[in-house]
């Protein structure tokens, strides 16, 4: 399982979205650099990232 991160993204102009607001963008573990490049190439900035753990349901309950 890949873990999850959420990156906080400031000063990025998006569609219907004013230039100074924040957002939040989920991504997989495997794709948070390509992300985080992207993001700098449209001139916007890292506020923050936090990096969530893998979870499975693996045994929890499973079917057949």
């Amino acid at each position: 399982m890949d873990r999850t991160v959420v990156i906080e993204v400031t000063g990025l102009c998006r569609q219907n979205v004013a230039r100074t607001s924040n957002y939040s963008v989920k991504v997989p573990f495997s794709s948070m650099s390509e992300v985080m490049q992207n993001i700098s190439r449209m001139g916007g900035k890292v506020a923050s990232v936090r990096v969530f753990p893998a979870t499975t349901t693996e045994g929890e309950g499973g079917e057949g």
